[in-house]
């Protein structure tokens, strides 16, 4: 089938998702989309027939196409695979951005190490993309995100994917007063 990409008359099997081809590609020029609120998983690409599209998992929006993902998520909700269900955010100190998640202000975590952060920053890049990679490394964050832990003082803690302190703080969960500041009232001045 030929296929969005670098190189559109290259035939390609249909990506998984929201397409299946039941046809030679020398008869049809396009992939054909999964009805909406169904999709064709990771593990069962290409599809080859509408009952290849399976209904899509939980935590996603059934009433639209799937695209490139196993339909969006429902509002509040985060991925770390694009072709599995997802998760609810708005508890333990997360906040939904689109379909990934991140800290909310008030929170802190550590990264248990660089790699897995730059992991989860390439897993959103391809997350964001309009044409997504598909390979089996970039449709999926392995690793659990950290754990966030509530800020003794919510406006020590900025949140984010960094969670950086505010200015006056510093240290595990922003309770440090940096240098020339001094704690009055488990504030930093």
């Amino acid at each position: 089938m030929f296929i969005p990409g670098p190189n559109p008359e290259i035939c390609r099997d249909c990506p998984p998702g929201g397409f299946y081809s039941d046809s030679l590609p020398y008869v049809a020029r396009e992939c054909k989309r999964c009805p909406n609120g169904s999709y064709v998983a990771y593990h069962k690409k290409p599809g080859k027939s509408v009952l290849d599209c399976k209904t899509c998992p939980l935590g996603t929006e059934t009433d639209f196409f799937a695209g490139y993902r196993a339909c969006p998520c429902l509002k509040d909700h985060y991925r770390t695979h694009l072709l599995e269900g997802c998760h609810e955010c708005g508890k333990n100190g997360l906040v939904c951005q689109g379909e990934y998640a991140s800290l909310k202000p008030g929170y802190w975590w550590q990264w248990c190490n660089h790699s897995y952060k730059s992991r989860h920053q390439e897993f959103i890049e391809n997350l964001i993309a309009a044409i997504p990679a598909l390979d089996e490394n970039s449709v999926k964050y392995p690793y659990p995100l950290p754990t966030p832990y509530m800020c003794q003082v919510p406006d020590s803690c900025e949140g984010g994917m960094d969670s950086p302190c505010a200015d006056g703080y510093e240290g595990p969960v922003c309770a440090i007063c940096s240098l020339d500041y001094y704690k009055q009232s488990h504030t930093c001045k």
